[in-house]
């Protein structure tokens, strides 16, 4: 066998390891096809409406942590004429593939906001959907009043809905 044959060889064994044991893993291709398919941005985005107004989600990027996955991605509200809006999300997951921890940065315009960790309640939810749908609702609510300040209606205002919606999403598509 040659050195590069041996090299590769490595690689597909580390990778298929490394991707394996993790306890928890995110489907990607359920959540694809939950947000209208990974059909944009070559393949790495999603672009669907949600009350009349359009908005992208990124292909989430996976890490392994503590026995559970770190899972972040990015949405955008795509204004069209204007700068497009952005939020940041960022999801723990335990090995049971619950979610523990959430946050989220939003920026709209020149305005922004961190609504900072939000623990998802497991000691008080039930595993599973309970605690997710608790920090979904948490950081919905935070960026609720954000977007409120700022006076903003339409497309920016139901922001926070699609990055709830967002979170379910993912969180229905994380598997122990």
């Amino acid at each position: 066998m040659t050195p590069v044959a041996r090299t590769i060889l490595s690689l597909i064994a580390l990778t298929l390891t490394t991707t394996t044991s993790w306890a928890s893993w995110l489907d990607m291709d359920e959540l694809g096809a939950s947000l209208n398919g990974w059909r944009n941005k070559g393949g790495t985005a999603a672009e669907y409406k949600s009350a009349d107004s359009n908005y992208r989600t990124y292909r989430p990027t996976v890490s392994p942590q503590e026995g559970g996955i770190y899972v972040s991605t990015k949405i955008d509200h795509i204004r069209g004429f204007g700068s497009d809006d952005h939020a940041f999300v960022e999801l723990y997951y335990d090995e049971q593939g619950t979610l523990t921890d959430a946050r989220t940065q939003m920026t709209i315009g020149g305005a922004k906001w961190d609504t900072k960790w939000i623990a998802a309640g497991v000691a008080v939810y039930n595993p599973g959907m309970g605690a997710a749908a608790f920090a979904a609702n948490e950081i919905f609510q935070d960026l609720r009043t954000f977007v409120s300040r700022l006076n903003e209606h339409g497309g920016r205002a139901n922001f926070p809905a699609v990055v709830r919606h967002n979170i379910n999403l993912i969180s229905n598509a994380v598997h122990p």
